[in-house]
């Protein structure tokens, strides 16, 4: 299953691009994420984007506020979809300022969304080692 994610997540992030300038910037062990940075705002230290968490079942977008200075994050609105892009959750409640673990998906997101640009260098050993087990139907290796 885990070998799967990174295609599918790589298309998610794609199909989302038509609407925006969505990139990728960070993959965890079952789920990739990407912002769109043409919605990208930031006045001081706080920094708000559109996030997707892509996975192989299913994606979340959600509206994200980083505080840049205290290296938090606060998701205020999102939405789970299937993998066929089906709604199957939302929710428009505030949550809790989440702090950022060092070399973590959240953290890349987060310098992402603060730096205003793809952290394209930031956890590549481990991406490119992870992306190397990830493979099509037939047994093809996808990255080499």
């Amino acid at each position: 299953m885990k070998k799967w994610v990174m295609a599918f997540a790589l298309a998610m992030i794609s199909s989302a691009a038509s609407a925006g300038d969505w990139r990728f910037v960070s993959i965890g062990d079952d789920f990739a994420a990407g912002i769109d940075f043409s919605r990208r705002t930031r006045t001081g230290d706080i920094a708000r984007a559109w996030v997707i968490n892509s996975g192989t079942t299913k994606f979340q977008l959600f509206l994200a506020e980083f505080d840049c200075r205290q290296s938090s994050m606060t998701v205020l609105t999102s939405a789970t979809y299937d993998n066929l892009g089906n709604v199957i959750g939302q929710s428009s409640a505030r949550g809790a300022p989440v702090y950022s673990v060092p070399d973590t998906v959240g953290d890349n997101t987060l310098r992402a969304a603060c730096d205003n640009k793809p952290n394209w260098l930031a956890g590549l050993n481990e991406t490119y080692d992870r992306a190397r087990d990830f493979h099509d139907a037939t047994g093809r290796v996808l990255f080499k």
